[in-house]
């Protein structure tokens, strides 16, 4: 494993998100942690790791792209990675709003 790039320098919040059962790159969740462990914890911060999810995490959600049609041998399903999806952007909305009204 290669040491992930350092995101302390971030200024804002950084929201990382990554599905559980991504056959897509199996080792995405653990990726990231190490990725965020790279940076002090500061308020906004999150890492959301979804069971059920597959790779395309990030899609705003409603939109049919990337979803696994059934369950997978990964484990992924549609339902499980709009949820992921639904987490995700409502969290970059969040610190979005957050900015602006401060």
């Amino acid at each position: 494993m290669t040491t992930p790039p350092s995101i302390q320098a971030v200024a804002g919040p950084v929201v990382l998100v990554c599905g559980r059962d991504d056959a897509v790159f199996p080792p995405a969740c653990d990726d990231l942690r190490s990725l965020a462990h790279t940076r002090t914890l500061r308020a906004g911060d999150e890492l959301l790791v979804r069971s059920g999810a597959a790779h395309a995490v990030t899609v705003p959600p409603g939109l049919p792209i990337a979803l696994p049609s059934a369950r997978g041998p990964s484990g992924a399903d549609a339902e499980s990675t709009q949820a992921a999806r639904i987490a995700f952007w409502n969290a970059v909305g969040q610190q979005l709003l957050r900015a602006v009204l401060s």
